[in-house]
């Protein structure tokens, strides 16, 4: 029991010494924001299940009307978003083409603009809004053929968030080593989630022999999951890539995963990166410790 008591003693000072010393700098980096294909990935308010543009606080996202044939007429374009109470709100409206200072009404307008693809930056308040956007024709400087507002609905929606208690787990090797599904982790937001973590793997002591991971990533949930526990699986190549499973089963070893970042699929919508909320100083991380096979010889005092 008294080794047991050091080798638990000895783990949670390595713990301690590893973050205030800022040895996890050598994880991995997390991976660099892409945001959407464009104009791929642009889809009309009147695609079945698409009549709610839904986006994540603090995002940048991306609109675009369809231009009509150039010749004698040039074109403005409506934009003018209003709350559910129908009052205009001010959100920064940009080029989506080259993203720069914010553009700036048409003379006396407010709410056209010669730019038909836009980026526009969310609020930080949550809830319903309305897009109101509209065409028309310039001829000679006059502009004319003003058409009725098209309506679609935009629901802003919170970021992302990961929660956990302390998630140490002991397992013991016996023939092999599976993947690790017991570690549960509180997600908020909207499914699918993704996670991004690294590992460092030590001997049992919690800091000889030190090797990190690459970048690992794991999908978490299904396309309409929401607020609740989930398992975040740790697949048992990720560890025996930098501690072999023969290493494991005779001297075991100790693994550590912190997360790096976390996006679900409204968030990854942003033309900017939107990352989600994580737990921080020693609750970035969590530990397996892989209990090596216990073998050992009986001895007695030899005959005299």
């Amino acid at each position: 029991m008294k080794a047991l008591s050091n080798l638990k003693t000895g783990i949670f000072a390595a713990v301690f010494t590893l973050t205030a010393t800022g040895v996890w700098a050598q994880m991995p980096s997390k991976s660099t924001w892409t945001g959407p294909t464009l104009p791929g990935d642009y889809v009309t308010f009147q695609t079945a299940g698409q009549e709610t543009d839904t986006v994540t606080v603090g995002s940048r996202v991306a609109y675009r009307k369809n231009t009509p044939a150039a010749g004698v007429l040039t074109y403005q374009y409506k934009w003018l978003f209003t709350n559910s109470s129908d009052a205009t709100q001010s959100w920064p409206i940009y080029d989506r083409t080259n993203i720069g200072s914010a553009l700036t009404p048409e003379t006396g307008t407010t709410e056209y603009y010669v730019k038909n693809d836009v980026a526009v930056d969310i609020p930080a308040a949550l809830g319903a809004y309305k897009l109101k956007t509209a065409i028309r024709a310039v001829y000679n400087g006059t502009a004319l053929c003003t058409p009725t507002d098209s309506i679609s609905n935009i629901l802003v929606v919170k970021k992302p968030k990961l929660t956990w208690g302390r998630a140490d787990t002991a397992i013991c090797y016996s023939t092999s080593l599976q993947d690790i599904n017991i570690h549960k982790v509180a997600l908020e937001g909207h499914g699918k989630w993704e996670v991004e973590y690294g590992i460092m793997a030590t001997e049992l002591d919690g800091t000889s022999g030190t090797v990190y991971s690459t970048l690992k990533t794991k999908s978490i949930g299904t396309p309409g999951s929401t607020d609740g526990n989930y398992l975040l699986p740790v697949a048992a190549s990720d560890l025996t890539a930098l501690r072999s499973a023969a290493t494991l089963q005779t001297e075991g070893g100790v693994f550590k995963i912190q997360i790096l970042k976390l996006t679900d699929r409204f968030s990854r919508k942003s033309l900017t990166e939107v990352e989600g909320t994580l737990p921080t100083g020693v609750g970035e991380l969590f530990t397996i410790v892989i209990v090596p096979e216990l073998k050992t010889k009986l001895e007695h005092i030899k005959n005299l």
